[in-house]
């Protein structure tokens, strides 16, 4: 499916890793969303690996 799209809906990523997050949140995005993660989710409880 990948080569026919050029985004993804995270929740259905069935084996998530820094290349997948990458490619979802490029850029500046993906630094928001990390800020966010540690800021909300501190001890990565809710983060694949924590």
């Amino acid at each position: 499916m990948a080569e026919h799209t050029d985004g993804a809906y995270v929740n259905f990523v069935s084996h998530p890793d820094d290349a997948m997050f990458d490619q979802t949140y490029p850029g500046i995005t993906g630094a928001r969303v990390t800020g966010l993660w540690k800021h909300y989710d501190p001890e990565g409880i809710l983060r694949p690996g924590g």
